[in-house]
């Protein structure tokens, strides 16, 4: 599985339709240690009726109205992708219809995110399906596991994908993130995993980053006090750092290395903190090993102490002084 490991920065509609706001939270997020950006594409037409009723986080203006007023253009979107990419990151947006789908496409942005309530629209998935080449991060948010494995099958062989553990609940209690669900989908589909985290803390990311999340998304914002459904349970730039520098301790800690290198780095700790065979006293020639003649001592010399049963009972060929290494050859 082609895998990368991911900070996302999650703005959202955070940019409350401000296209100047966008930019000024890429160059923050991206300043914050996130390497990959994510945007929204609502185009309200082709999304949703305009009486639609309002999810419960959501409570101060008709969401038609809402996305109407909130939308970017193409060329806008495609401003933030290049300044994505500027800045030396990854742009990501997600979807919320075949239209918007297409105009992401066509815009090159490097990662299509499948949003919680999209994981259902087959329409939306079987129009991703067909498009191989693209990196594809799924979160599976109020999905039943059958309803994951029923898009994950169609999406999991493209180029990079990837499936994160969330919760749709907005901000996320920590009891109902749902962190055991990153072993469980782990073990089930066998993919690359990670976490969108709701949660109003960094704590939540770091553990799941322990547990083997390679992608960690998080909601960004400038204040907590900026309009829109988001920003109040979002990390702010100092916050952000912070998690994204535990995330990159957390998986340098974790990541496998080749095993011989590791053998010859810690050559020198080896001879200094392991143990060797001593002569506890002066031991005659012909005399026996015995677990009273002989000490285990650091540092490393010539017969490692684990090895200390292959001369119990043996006899020495030479008088040895106290406190003298034991050599094989001593045995010959």
């Amino acid at each position: 599985m082609n895998k990368k490991f991911l900070k996302i920065a999650e703005i959202g509609m955070t940019h409350d339709g401000s296209f100047g706001l966008a930019k000024q939270l890429t160059k923050a997020a991206v300043k914050s240690g996130a390497n990959v950006v994510k945007y929204q594409c609502h185009i309200p037409e082709f999304e949703t009726t305009r009486n639609a009723p309002s999810p419960y986080y959501f409570k101060d203006e008709n969401r038609f109205e809402y996305f109407e007023r909130t939308k970017f253009s193409y060329d806008q979107f495609q401003k933030l992708h290049v300044l994505c990419n500027e800045l030396g990151v990854y742009s990501c947006i997600s979807p919320f219809s075949i239209e918007a789908a297409e105009m992401c496409i066509d815009i090159g942005f490097d990662y299509i995110k499948i949003a919680s309530g999209e994981v259902t629209n087959m329409p939306l998935i079987d129009f991703l399906a067909k498009k191989k080449n693209l990196k594809i991060i799924m979160s599976s948010g109020m999905s039943s596991i059958d309803e994951i494995s029923k898009s994950l099958n169609k999406l999991k062989n493209h180029k990079e994908f990837y499936l994160l553990q969330c919760s749709s609940i907005y901000p996320c209690p920590p009891e109902q993130s749902g962190l055991n669900f990153i072993e469980i989908f782990k073990k089930k589909f066998k993919v690359n995993i990670g976490l969108s985290d709701h949660t109003i803390s960094d704590a939540t990311s770091i553990a799941a980053a322990a547990m083997g999340a390679c992608v960690i998304e998080k909601h960004f914002t400038l204040s907590k006090d900026l309009y829109g459904p988001d920003a109040s349970f979002s990390l702010n730039p100092d916050e952000f750092l912070k998690m994204c520098n535990s995330l990159d301790y957390v998986w340098s800690a974790i990541k496998v290395k080749d095993k011989k290198k590791d053998i010859k780095k810690f050559k020198v700790m080896k001879k200094t903190f392991e143990k060797s065979i001593y002569a506890k006293r002066d031991i005659d020639l012909n005399e026996k090993i015995t677990l009273d003649n002989i000490s285990f001592l650091k540092p490393l010399s010539k017969i490692h102490s684990s090895d200390y049963k292959k001369i119990l009972n043996k006899k020495v060929n030479k008088k040895l002084k106290e406190g003298q290494p034991l050599d094989w050859k001593h045995f010959k």
